[in-house]
């Protein structure tokens, strides 16, 4: 039997879930509110010409909704995914990924100083690991 690749998460595509993972469950669950580090500065004299209302309407390509229902299927899936594999890692491991990529509070020294590790370059190879045994147990595959 072969194995299709196109099925199965990559370590990449596992850390960018991660580190979007908030922005992909308000895009999943309808929410339209900009993330709050996206912030528009405008000055009062530029806001009049801004308007919504007065900017030209443009020719759009039509929204293709099969497509745009699957991409939606796919991500909702992935992010079920992940997850369920979070609950599967130990915590010390869920722990450390929370804080690095889901979060983003803890930068590499920060964690080597809670973990008592003397080098970033181990706990980003630490960090790696973990992404890595998260990518296997999405991938259903054996810890």
């Amino acid at each position: 039997m072969t194995r299709d690749d196109s099925l199965y998460y990559t370590p990449a595509q596992v850390e960018r879930i991660a580190q979007n993972y908030f922005q992909i469950k308000s895009a999943l669950y309808g929410f339209t509110k900009v993330p709050n580090d996206r912030h528009i500065f405008i000055t009062e004299e530029s806001n009049r010409n801004l308007l919504p209302m007065q900017e030209p309407r443009h020719a759009r390509t039509p929204i293709d909704g099969k497509a745009k229902a699957q991409n939606s299927l796919e991500l909702h899936c992935a992010v079920m995914d992940f997850e369920i594999a979070v609950q599967k890692l130990s915590e010390r491991d869920a722990e450390l990924l929370f804080k690095y990529h889901v979060f983003g509070t803890y930068t590499l020294e920060e964690l080597c100083i809670e973990r008592g590790i003397s080098s970033k370059g181990s706990m980003s190879d630490l960090l790696t690991r973990v992404v890595k045994r998260l990518t296997r147990i999405m991938n259903d595959e054996q810890p």
